[in-house]
């Protein structure tokens, strides 16, 4: 026997059966985390072949049942997305029907032996739609299911809680160019535009998403600690507005410390330190 092999004693081997028992139990009820550490704590008191058969097929199980979840998760969000395309199709078809329905308005007889009085087609006079017109149903069902995310940022960006800044920042560039007012005309898209930002301000800055990933949007207890007086003192900040972040995330060059956003020095600082473009602003 190597010297440096442990040694396992005759006397523990009751003690590892038991915490096999209590692994297979806590497995049965679908306490996987706990099952782990019951036959991960027998194998520490003595090796038994049973413990090293079973914790084999519960990291199996563990990995396939992440799998699943991630695969329900996926299906989900495939299926929302689906069923907002079709609805958006069904309400098209339906008003191109109501629209070939209506009959066309019938001009005045008096309008064929007056030609300067005769009444204009209506295409001429039709005015334009309102804003209908220039924007697609797609376009407005987009906006609003990103607004229907409202408080779960990382849903906004279809990202997983685990995200890079880099996969952060890659998503707000599609959205905050899909949204933007200049460029999607639907009545939905600045609600959307600023719910992308207001997203971006949360997990592009470190004291802030560490925040929103303890507590969300509420508040711990009904309030702060002390030790949580800094990460105060940046929430009471004036925040940016979201054409200032746009203009920053785009721009080939930093804004000015301080330009267009006073008092809010150090979201500003936060921001351009993940836009990667200097350091704008410090801490008080």
């Amino acid at each position: 026997m190597s010297e440096d092999a442990p040694v396992y004693l005759e006397s523990n081997r009751a003690e590892a059966e038991r915490c096999v028992e209590m692994a297979a139990a806590a497995w049965k009820a679908g306490d996987l985390t706990k099952a782990e550490r019951m036959l991960s704590k027998s194998l520490r008191l003595y090796p038994t072949v049973q413990a090293q058969r079973l914790i084999g097929e519960l990291k199996a199980d563990v990995e396939r049942t992440a799998a699943r979840e991630q695969a329900r998760q996926e299906h989900t969000r495939q299926a929302a997305h689906e069923a907002a395309q079709q609805a958006a199709r069904e309400r098209q078809q339906q008003s191109h029907q109501q629209h070939r329905a209506q009959p066309p308005p019938q001009q005045p007889r008096s309008a064929a032996s007056t030609p300067s009085k005769a009444t204009p087609s209506p295409a001429s006079t039709s005015s334009p739609l309102p804003t209908g017109a220039t924007y697609t149903v797609e376009q407005s069902e987009s906006a609003r299911l990103i607004i229907s995310k409202g408080k779960d940022y990382y849903s906004v960006f279809s990202v997983k809680r685990t995200a890079t800044e880099s996969e952060i920042k890659s998503s707000y560039r599609k959205l905050a160019l899909k949204f933007h007012p200049d460029k999607n005309k639907a009545p939905e898209a600045e609600e959307a535009f600023k719910t992308v930002n207001t997203a971006f301000q949360t997990l592009s800055d470190v004291n802030k998403r560490a925040h929103y990933d303890a507590y969300g949007e509420d508040e711990p207890n009904g309030g702060r600690s002390a030790g949580q007086s800094r990460t105060a003192q940046y929430e009471r900040a004036e925040d940016i507005s979201p054409e200032q972040i746009f203009n920053m995330f785009f721009s080939a060059a930093p804004a000015a410390p301080g330009a267009g956003c006073r008092g809010s020095g150090l979201l500003a600082w936060s921001v351009h330190r993940v836009l990667r473009v200097g350091q704008v602003g410090r801490y008080a």
